[in-house]
């Protein structure tokens, strides 16, 4: 690492020939420890702007990016109060070296856009003091988002991660659903998650479907939902079911008219002979419930996932995620970790 008189010598006069991702940490990091963060943030500005209109680029200065990355290093500060110089931060908090961290507190489609690039834009996702996680010295079993040992119900873990999700404006319904026929053939698709409890996890679709084909012959699958900007991914293994008419007719009656008559219109996964055939199914499908509620039909409901295995991953620098697995057994759940 060069030295910090070194580094800031170069990028005050703009003659650094190189400035990288680890460069800017390093500096930011020495600004704050030498003058705070506003004056911090005075010097990162000038220094940067000057850097890349040395390079004729002065369009790539980032207002956003530039302040986002400051608070984010100020905030390692206050969780590392112990870390005496730029080295010793950077090793208790090795997330500051990886460029994709931001992402934990911004939308890409935010941090991309024109106007976070000219002005200050707060996170959209979650305040970035929480994008920091622990370092190197992190022990197995203690977790990074409640530093508090995790759940005795896999269900449970995954109804508190979907409701932090869903404050930070992600959507948890989409859910990939694996399964298999009944020579072992997969297959996979995005479904909606559409209940979640004790039970297990509902979705729903056309009896007729290649998904509910699948599931008849071989009543086996998996879920997997995948949240990028929180790091986060849980997998979800275990029979599957058929849930009750009762409970399908409840979910049926609460979606939107023209969905209710769409599930009379589609003859799922079958092969389609022209769009207009459709477009026609479904202006019949319209005439028959004239006036009248739209009732459910015979060949669509829901299907109940009934897991036997969870697993929560949690992305971290160097690839050293974190897995941590529940196994259904004997009335109870058994939890392991796993290496990444």
């Amino acid at each position: 690492m060069i030295q910090d008189d070194e580094l800031v010598a170069g990028f005050e006069r703009a003659s650094l020939k190189q400035f990288h991702h680890a460069d800017h940490v390093h500096l930011s990091i020495v600004y704050l420890m030498r003058h705070g963060r506003d004056e911090a943030l005075r010097r990162l500005t000038n220094g940067i702007q000057h850097l890349a209109a040395a390079d004729g680029h002065s369009e790539k200065f980032h207002v956003t990016l530039t302040r986002a990355w400051l608070e984010l290093i100020d905030a390692a500060r206050t969780v590392f109060p112990d870390a005496a110089d730029a080295a010793t931060l950077v090793r208790a908090c090795p997330d500051l070296l990886d460029r994709m961290t931001l992402y934990r507190s911004y939308s890409r489609e935010l941090l991309d856009s024109d106007r976070a690039r000219t002005e200050w834009i707060p996170p959209d996702l979650r305040p970035i003091g929480d994008a920091i996680t622990r370092g190197p010295d992190h022990k197995a079993g203690v977790w990074r988002h409640n530093e508090q040992m995790p759940s005795a119900d896999p269900i449970a873990m995954f109804l508190e991660s979907a409701a932090r999700a869903q404050a930070r404006q992600v959507d948890t319904a989409p859910v990939t659903l694996a399964t298999a026929d009944a020579r072992g053939r997969p297959s996979a698709r995005m479904v909606l998650l559409r209940g979640a409890d004790a039970r297990g996890f509902a979705f729903f679709t056309n009896y007729s479907s290649r998904k509910a084909r699948d599931l008849t012959e071989n009543p086996y699958a998996a879920l997997c939902f995948h949240w990028p900007t929180l790091e986060e991914q849980i997998r979800i293994e275990g029979g599957v079911e058929r849930l009750p008419g009762e409970e399908s007719d409840e979910y049926f009656s609460g979606r939107p008219r023209g969905s209710q008559l769409g599930a009379w219109a589609s003859d799922q996964s079958q092969v389609l002979p022209s769009r207009a055939t459709l477009d026609q199914r479904y202006r019949e499908a319209e005439r028959r419930f004239d006036g009248t509620a739209v009732t459910r039909p015979p060949f669509w409901g829901g299907f109940r996932l009934v897991p036997a295995r969870v697993e929560f991953w949690y992305g971290r620098a160097d690839r050293l995620h974190e897995r941590l697995v529940y196994v259904r057994e004997h009335g109870g759940w058994r939890t392991e970790h796993l290496y990444p």
